[in-house]
């Protein structure tokens, strides 16, 4: 018996052969960085295999219209976390970093488990919400609604943190 997968795969290895490299060239246009652009091509191709397996025609067109989603995708998500550090450093610019670091994980460790989770996969491991709804079993929407709770929560107790520290300095 045939395995149904073995086309799959030869097609996807000549996708990969053909274009592999100049999926990496084309995501390091958008980004400027090598790691970064690697990732991009991984992902790009992992869409490509579903979409192979789901037996759908492509055309090349399509993989760097993929390809170009995911490196917008990553650029905006590094520009989140930019701009929440930036705008962490603004709030508490008498903190160390090394104390700092510390009072973000106890802040975060008082989250509940399932937001606590999907923040760190987010933010700290930049996760998809896709990609963590599938780890966690969830769904997408479930992920973004705990994201903004864990963000609400967080900035509660990091603000209640704030006024224990000026307490402590009267």
């Amino acid at each position: 018996m045939a395995d149904p997968d073995a086309a799959v795969r030869q097609q996807f290895a000549q996708w990969m052969d053909a274009w592999g490299d100049r999926m990496v060239r084309f995501a390091y246009v958008y980004t400027g960085d090598n790691a970064t652009a690697q990732d991009i091509a991984q992902e790009t191709f992992l869409r490509l295999y579903d979409r192979l397996r789901s037996g759908a025609v492509i055309q090349p067109a399509w993989l760097f219209r993929v390809a170009r989603n995911v490196a917008v995708d990553a650029i905006r998500r590094q520009q989140r976390h930019q701009n929440a550090q930036a705008q962490l450093l603004r709030e508490r610019p008498s903190v160390d970093t090394s104390t700092e670091r510390v009072v973000v994980r106890q802040v975060i460790d008082t989250l509940p488990e399932t937001d606590r989770t999907c923040l760190l996969l987010h933010y700290f491991a930049d996760w998809s919400l896709e990609q963590i709804a599938r780890e966690l079993s969830l769904s997408p929407a479930a992920v973004k609604a705990r994201l903004h709770r864990a963000r609400v929560r967080f900035a509660q107790a990091w603000k209640e943190d704030e006024g224990d520290d000026n307490e402590r300095v009267r």
